[in-house]
């Protein structure tokens, strides 16, 4: 069983994330301007769209009563999230020069995959920061 200090670690730390992940708007992660229609990740938006927004509840959430198991596991899934947004951000011809379509589809099929999960981790989260 955690510490109420080490909760209290945890929750700083997931707030921070959440505060980076509450100011990522999806429609820029799409890149059709440098990357050209060919290339960018528009056909991704709506799966990072729908991943944001249940971040975005959460970041508007209380947190305090949320025990440290949980925070913990959505710690890690916003770090993830976070960083495969880094990656489709950073996302270039000269860092992939091969085959950067299929990793370009990658990225976009890795934050579609990791939904359910993400869902499963975050929805009774929220519900339950509602309904107090």
């Amino acid at each position: 069983m955690a510490t109420l200090e080490q909760e209290s670690e945890s929750r700083t730390k997931l707030k921070a994330l959440l505060e980076e992940l509450s100011n990522i708007d999806a429609a820029s992660l799409a890149r059709v301007t440098d990357l050209g229609p060919g290339l960018s990740f528009e056909s991704g938006v709506l799966f990072f769209s729908r991943t944001l927004r249940l971040f975005h509840a959460l970041h508007d959430a209380n947190l305090d009563d949320i025990p440290f198991q949980n925070l913990s596991n959505i710690t890690s899934l916003a770090n993830q999230a976070l960083e495969q947004f880094r990656n489709i951000r950073e996302f270039s011809l000269p860092k992939y020069p091969n085959n950067p379509m299929e990793i370009r589809n990658q990225f976009i099929n890795i934050v579609r995959d990791h939904y359910d999960n993400l869902f499963q981790q975050v929805a009774p989260v929220i519900a339950f920061t509602i309904q107090r």
